[in-house]
Order: C-alpha cells, then structure tokens, then sequence
C-alpha cells in the first residue's frame, strides 16, 4: 500500500498544490492521501474525481500526523 502524507495544508492559500499532490500520488498509483490539516472541500473535490474516472484512491483530513508516523 502507497500512502502519501501531506503536512502543513493551509485550505485558503494551498487548495491547488494540495489538489495536485493528490491527483499526482493517485495517477502515480498511490492508495491514499493523508493531509494533516482538515478540509472538507479538498475531500470532496478528490472523492469527487475518484467517483467520476473510478478507482480505490482514498483521502482523509485532519489526521493526526504524529500517530500516523508512530504507526509506519
């Protein structure tokens, strides 16, 4: 399994390279997305491509980034 994990999203000043870094990690065939900071309108633009071209890519905000790297 290929996550990327993205820290230090700012939603009003980094909507478009948070955008890309998901859509890059997906057509490179990463499995998921994981950004630190939560924003529901980068979820729903990311599951948005995802219902419209298909795939299992997922992304989820707002994790808690430290338990995630205690975890890996």
């Amino acid at each position: 399994m290929i996550t990327v994990l993205r820290l230090g999203h700012r939603p009003a000043r980094d909507k478009r390279v948070t955008t890309h870094v998901a859509l890059t990690a997906r057509a490179f065939g990463a499995d998921a997305v994981l950004v630190s900071t939560r924003d529901p309108g980068l979820e729903r633009s990311i599951r948005g491509v995802v219902r419209r071209f298909g795939g299992t890519f997922r992304i989820e905000t707002g994790v808690a980034w430290r338990r995630i790297l205690n975890e890996w």
